[in-house]
């Protein structure tokens, strides 16, 4: 009796089991169809009729009410408050994203897993919508509440820098860069603490784009230094000052600090690899090359030096060689986007759409605000043809990044193939608002215009060519940016 009655429970157990992964499989079923008919909409090139939009609500609601249990469901809420927000339904997309914390408060209540990430991104894009909603007071306690909430994950470390940049466009400067003087902190702590961690990667990112926004090398070189004397063992802080004093041109200090570090700490590959992206960056690609074989042969299978080894073939255009370094990464385990990116790049470059398209695709499920990866994205159905979606991705990047160059330069060779010359002048236009000392690198042109290029710019004599049409002219810009976008060249014939 006592065998039947286990037998029995073994078996309930196992038709639970059974039907539990049914479930999810089902529920994973009805996520795929509704991804399927989000991506139709988006990938439609006629607009979209407010009935579209509510079979794409209705197809990711019937997830949630169907399966209301299922761990993945607040994924699900995510992507219906975006889709509201996208509609200017900012009430009801705060309220899908509130949803989201609620579930993450009951499941800490009740002892069960917690999404911390997924909690943190809700809060984070509720002070999105107060802001698109024009009420900044709202945003910023919502951004304040994600960093003291959810202080380890990536959306907390992105908060000082939009605060900041917040500041910096209403004009109060002093309160920008007392916020990035904070963050400076906290980012260092981060990448001494955790520095295999993807915080740390994500730290040092934004401890450069801090520097970058601050234009304050000095103040910045000052603080570190600070540092480094409070705390002599301060090795992270070493690796910053060296960066500072490549961003001033000081490239010698730069060399000299990296290696005073790498003196110290023989065993600290951040540094040296540190020093051979200097190397790359300033053209010495040998000395690159050797530092990487240097940490090869300490760690064989050691990704970043592996990963250097790629990016020194991509700058020697040997793009074979760098890809298989690349690829090498990826099976190594990395998990870094912008490897996908530039993957993507010389995919394109060898006219492979199909892995090009994988591998930006893969870039932008890492990180889907990209504004690079989705330049070069728009560059792949420019090659293809497809342009009304290659438009799309070049706004969807300059939406991302209103300062990234390579967008509008393509957005405006684009205008140019399609014979839309009073739309490329006033692209061309934009991009001298954003820096003026933008030179021509290389040309040819007939006779009657050398005199006149002398005193352009390579975008203002394109700007000049269009406007008086003139006849015969070929621009070649070939401008390589660090972000790894492709800046391919712009024809102008016979205007």
């Amino acid at each position: 009796m006592a065998k039947r009655l286990v037998f029995c429970i073994l078996l309930f157990s196992i038709s639970l089991t059974s039907y539990a992964r049914f479930d999810e499989y089902t529920a994973e079923k009805a996520l795929y169809r509704a991804k399927r008919l989000h991506k139709e909409l988006i990938m439609d090139n006629t607009k979209p009729a407010p009935d579209d939009f509510k079979q794409v609500f209705a197809a990711y609601r019937s997830v949630i009410e169907r399966f209301p249990k299922w761990e993945q469901r607040e994924i699900v809420l995510l992507i219906i408050g975006d889709l509201y927000s996208e509609n200017k339904q900012y009430e009801e997309a705060k309220e899908s994203y509130l949803d989201i914390i609620r579930i993450s408060y009951q499941n800490m209540m009740a002892k069960l897993p917690v999404n911390i990430n997924i909690a943190a991104r809700a809060r984070y894009k509720i002070a999105l919508n107060y802001e698109k909603q024009g009420n900044w007071p709202l945003a910023e306690e919502n951004l304040i509440k994600v960093a003291a909430d959810y202080p380890n994950t990536l959306d907390a470390l992105f908060v000082p820098l939009y605060r900041a940049e917040y500041y910096y466009k209403e004009g109060n400067q002093e309160r920008a860069e007392k916020i990035y003087q904070e963050a400076l902190g906290r980012y260092l702590e981060i990448i001494d603490t955790k520095p295999k961690s993807r915080l740390a990667f994500t730290a040092r990112k934004l401890i450069e784009k801090s520097y970058e926004n601050v234009q304050k090398w000095e103040e910045m070189a000052e603080t570190l230094r600070q540092a480094i004397k409070n705390n002599p063992n301060a090795k992270v802080a070493f690796v910053e000052l060296g960066k500072i004093y490549q961003r001033q041109n000081k490239i010698e200090e730069a060399i000299q600090t990296f290696k005073k570090v790498i003196e110290r700490y023989p065993d600290y590959l951040e540094a040296q690899l540190d020093l051979g992206k200097l190397y790359n960056d300033i053209g010495r690609f040998d000395l690159a090359l050797e530092v990487a074989e240097k940490i090869s042969k300490k760690q064989e299978y050691n990704i970043g030096a592996i990963v250097l080894k790629g990016y020194t073939h991509f700058y020697k255009r040997s793009y074979s060689s760098a890809l298989k370094f690349f690829k090498r990464a990826i099976n190594l385990g990395s998990n870094n986007p912008e490897i996908y990116n530039l993957i993507g790049v010389i995919q394109l470059k060898f006219s492979k759409y199909e892995e090009a398209r994988e591998a930006l695709e893969a870039s932008l499920e890492l990180q889907p605000d990209s504004a690079p990866v989705h330049v070069n994205l728009g560059n792949l159905y420019m090659a293809e043809g497809k342009y009304e979606l290659a438009e799309k991705e070049y706004l969807t990047a300059i939406k991302h990044d209103n300062r990234l160059l390579a967008a509008y330069a393509n957005l405006a060779n684009l205008k140019v193939n399609r014979r839309q010359m009073d739309k490329a002048v006033e692209i061309y236009e934009q991009m001298l608002t954003i820096n003026p000392k933008l030179y021509l690198v290389e040309y040819h042109r007939s006779e009657e215009h050398t005199s006149e290029l002398q005193s352009h710019s390579f975008i203002s004599y394109a700007v000049f060519c269009l406007k008086k049409k003139k006849t015969n002219t070929t621009i070649i810009i070939e401008i390589f940016l660090y972000t790894h976008t492709i800046f391919p060249t712009i024809y102008l014939h016979d205007l």
